[in-house]
Protein backbone atom coordinates (compact mmCIF):
# COMPACT_ATOMS: atom_id res chain seq x y z
CA UNK A 1 0.00 0.00 0.00
CA UNK A 2 2.83 2.39 0.86
CA UNK A 3 4.30 1.77 -2.61
CA UNK A 4 1.02 2.84 -4.25
CA UNK A 5 0.91 5.95 -2.07
CA UNK A 6 4.51 6.77 -3.02
CA UNK A 7 3.70 6.31 -6.72
CA UNK A 8 0.61 8.51 -6.33
CA UNK A 9 2.70 11.16 -4.56
CA UNK A 10 5.26 11.06 -7.37
CA UNK A 11 2.57 11.32 -10.03
CA UNK A 12 0.90 14.23 -8.26
CA UNK A 13 4.27 15.96 -8.07
CA UNK A 14 4.73 15.53 -11.82
CA UNK A 15 1.22 16.82 -12.53
CA UNK A 16 1.69 19.72 -10.11
CA UNK A 17 5.04 20.78 -11.57
CA UNK A 18 3.54 20.49 -15.08
CA UNK A 19 0.69 22.80 -14.10
CA UNK A 20 3.09 25.31 -12.54
CA UNK A 21 5.28 25.27 -15.66
CA UNK A 22 2.19 25.48 -17.86
CA UNK A 23 0.99 28.55 -15.97
CA UNK A 24 4.42 30.11 -16.39
CA UNK A 25 5.09 29.27 -20.04
CA UNK A 26 2.07 28.21 -22.12
CA UNK A 27 1.14 31.81 -22.96
CA UNK A 28 4.32 32.13 -25.06
CA UNK A 29 3.55 29.90 -28.09
CA UNK A 30 0.54 31.34 -29.90
CA UNK A 31 -0.84 27.87 -30.62
CA UNK A 32 -1.11 27.15 -26.86
CA UNK A 33 -2.47 30.48 -25.64
CA UNK A 34 -6.07 29.33 -25.46
CA UNK A 35 -4.95 26.35 -23.36
CA UNK A 36 -3.06 28.72 -21.09
CA UNK A 37 -6.15 30.85 -20.63
CA UNK A 38 -8.12 27.79 -19.51
CA UNK A 39 -5.32 26.68 -17.20
CA UNK A 40 -5.05 30.15 -15.67
CA UNK A 41 -8.83 30.25 -15.22
CA UNK A 42 -8.78 26.86 -13.48
CA UNK A 43 -5.95 28.04 -11.23
CA UNK A 44 -7.90 31.19 -10.38
CA UNK A 45 -11.02 29.13 -9.70
CA UNK A 46 -9.09 27.02 -7.20
CA UNK A 47 -7.16 29.83 -5.52
CA UNK A 48 -10.01 32.31 -5.28
CA UNK A 49 -13.24 30.38 -5.95
CA UNK A 50 -12.54 27.42 -3.69
CA UNK A 51 -10.47 29.83 -1.63
CA UNK A 52 -13.71 31.44 -0.47
CA UNK A 53 -14.58 28.14 1.18
CA UNK A 54 -11.16 26.85 2.27
CA UNK A 55 -8.99 29.97 2.53
CA UNK A 56 -7.47 32.18 -0.15
CA UNK A 57 -4.85 30.47 -2.25
CA UNK A 58 -6.42 27.05 -1.71
CA UNK A 59 -5.14 24.49 -4.20
CA UNK A 60 -7.08 21.28 -4.68
CA UNK A 61 -3.98 19.43 -5.92
CA UNK A 62 -1.91 20.53 -2.93
CA UNK A 63 -4.68 19.42 -0.58
CA UNK A 64 -4.81 15.98 -2.23
CA UNK A 65 -1.04 15.66 -2.21
CA UNK A 66 -0.67 16.66 1.43
CA UNK A 67 -3.39 14.15 2.42
CA UNK A 68 -1.61 11.45 0.42
CA UNK A 69 1.72 12.32 2.05
CA UNK A 70 0.11 12.26 5.51
CA UNK A 71 -1.24 8.78 4.73
CA UNK A 72 2.33 7.76 3.86
CA UNK A 73 3.56 9.15 7.16
CA UNK A 74 5.54 11.93 5.47
CA UNK A 75 5.29 15.10 7.56
CA UNK A 76 4.00 18.09 5.62
CA UNK A 77 4.04 21.63 6.90
CA UNK A 78 0.92 23.63 6.02
CA UNK A 79 2.47 25.55 3.17
CA UNK A 80 2.04 25.93 -0.56
CA UNK A 81 3.33 23.43 -3.07
CA UNK A 82 5.49 26.13 -4.64
CA UNK A 83 7.08 26.89 -1.25
CA UNK A 84 7.67 23.16 -0.75
CA UNK A 85 9.18 22.88 -4.23
CA UNK A 86 11.50 25.87 -3.83
CA UNK A 87 12.61 25.09 -0.27
CA UNK A 88 12.71 21.28 -0.22
CA UNK A 89 13.26 20.73 -3.93
CA UNK A 90 15.78 23.45 -4.70
CA UNK A 91 17.07 24.29 -1.22
CA UNK A 92 16.20 27.98 -1.47
CA UNK A 93 15.78 29.85 1.82
CA UNK A 94 12.57 31.79 1.29
CA UNK A 95 9.77 32.58 3.68
CA UNK A 96 6.23 31.47 2.96
CA UNK A 97 5.22 35.11 2.71
CA UNK A 98 7.91 35.84 0.09
CA UNK A 99 6.93 32.80 -1.96
CA UNK A 100 3.23 33.70 -1.78
CA UNK A 101 3.94 37.26 -2.92
CA UNK A 102 6.19 36.15 -5.78
CA UNK A 103 3.69 33.47 -6.82
CA UNK A 104 0.72 35.84 -6.94
CA UNK A 105 2.68 38.58 -8.70
CA UNK A 106 4.10 36.19 -11.30
CA UNK A 107 0.73 34.54 -11.87
CA UNK A 108 -0.98 37.93 -12.23
CA UNK A 109 1.58 39.02 -14.83
CA UNK A 110 1.26 35.87 -16.95
CA UNK A 111 -2.53 35.83 -16.62
CA UNK A 112 -2.76 39.46 -17.78
CA UNK A 113 -0.37 38.70 -20.64
CA UNK A 114 -2.44 35.66 -21.58
CA UNK A 115 -5.70 37.63 -21.64
CA UNK A 116 -4.12 40.46 -23.65
CA UNK A 117 -2.48 38.13 -26.18
CA UNK A 118 -5.61 35.99 -26.53
CA UNK A 119 -7.67 39.13 -27.19
CA UNK A 120 -5.12 40.34 -29.72
CA UNK A 121 -5.10 36.93 -31.44
CA UNK A 122 -8.91 36.88 -31.46
CA UNK A 123 -9.14 40.30 -33.10
CA UNK A 124 -6.44 39.39 -35.64
CA UNK A 125 -8.29 36.20 -36.58
CA UNK A 126 -11.55 38.11 -36.86
CA UNK A 127 -9.92 40.81 -39.02
CA UNK A 128 -8.26 38.20 -41.24
CA UNK A 129 -11.57 36.36 -41.72
CA UNK A 130 -13.32 39.62 -42.58
CA UNK A 131 -10.64 40.43 -45.17
CA UNK A 132 -10.87 36.95 -46.63
CA UNK A 133 -14.63 37.14 -46.93
CA UNK A 134 -14.64 40.64 -48.46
Amino acid sequence: MNLLLAIGDGLLTIVHVSIVLGNLLLWIPSALRRWHLWLAAATCASWYGLGLLYGMGYCLLTDWQWKLRAARGVPVAPRSFIHYLLVDGFGLRLTQSTVNTLTVMTFACVAILSVALNLRDFYHRRRDRARGNA
